[in-house]
């Protein structure tokens, strides 16, 4: 099953420190601006989860 998590943060450069933590664990990272900063999607099947993520 696919999983996916959003979450917002206020600057661009703490998304792009975080999408990299993910990318770097296997973990799709899709980043968007929204009207609160930037939000984080992480997207993964769940039998590829990194530890403690499910």
């Amino acid at each position: 099953m696919k999983i996916s998590k959003t979450f917002t943060v206020p600057e661009r450069e703490i998304a792009d420190e975080f999408a990299e933590i993910l990318k770097n664990n296997g973990v799709t990272v899709e980043i968007t601006q929204s009207e609160t900063g930037f939000s984080v999607k992480a997207m993964f099947d769940d039998e590829t989860a990194p530890n403690g993520s499910t």
